[in-house]
């Protein structure tokens, strides 16, 4: 759920669920080594040409054709540091993401593209995850970003295995430095590859936007209408 917060925030919500225990179906089976990384990325198409040599809009930061950090602001959500919350169910009770599960704000944006501003948040410690009283993992993320330029933005979002070997070796690094540094595709069990909650091909714009992936994201996303309740 992706919504406005009064005039100077966006509201993201992300609810998570996984049951059963097949490869791709609980974040307590993850390989070794390997943590998750719970992501919505902002596409924008409007931003002032800073380069009278090239336009760098399809470049990575921080070469986006200015010295100054504002390109964090282009996008309809701004990359610079956030609020952000984390709570999982634990028998029958909703409580604040225990800390031994290693979540972490993931601000650093250096590398990324240009014309996208991702907001994330990522787990370390996936096989730490509680279970409910019927044997399900379950995460609700608010993500409480500040509004950038745009007024609207197409929306992708992913879960995606990230590398943690980097944070092993430098255990005194932030996990947003550290986590997903070492190269390498995830060896499973499961799908080598992110899981899509939904493609920015669709072309859905927030805010608001509102919506539901299914079949562990095989399913294609569904919308539906903020505000109703979920």
């Amino acid at each position: 759920m992706i919504e406005p917060l009064g005039s100077d925030n966006l509201s993201i919500v992300g609810k998570y669920y996984w049951w059963g225990d097949a490869p791709f179906a609980s974040p307590v089976v993850m390989a070794d080594h390997w943590g998750m990384e719970f992501q919505f990325d902002f596409y924008t198409t409007t931003r002032p040409n800073l380069n009278p040599y090239g336009d760098d809009y399809t470049g990575f930061r921080p070469f986006c054709g200015t010295t100054s950090t504002y390109y964090k602001d282009w996008a309809v959500a701004s990359t610079r540091p956030y609020t952000w919350t984390a709570l999982v169910i634990v028998g029958p009770n909703l409580v604040a993401a225990p800390a031994n599960l290693g979540m972490y704000g993931d601000f650093n944006d250096l590398s990324d593209p240009c014309n996208v501003s991702t907001i994330a948040v990522g787990m370390a410690n996936p096989w730490a995850m509680p279970m409910d009283d019927w044997g399900q993992n379950s995460l609700v993320i608010s993500y409480y970003p500040e509004r950038g330029s745009d007024t609207q933005s197409v929306v992708g979002a992913i879960v995606q295995p990230v590398n943690r070997l980097h944070c092993e070796v430098n255990p005194t690094m932030p996990l947003m430095d550290c986590m997903g540094v070492t190269p390498g595709s995830y060896p499973g069990p499961g799908p080598s590859s992110s899981r899509v909650v939904l493609n920015n091909g669709r072309g859905w714009k927030a805010p608001s936007l509102c919506w539901y992936s299914g079949g562990f994201g095989a399913d294609p996303a569904s919308r539906w209408t903020c505000g109703a309740g979920f």
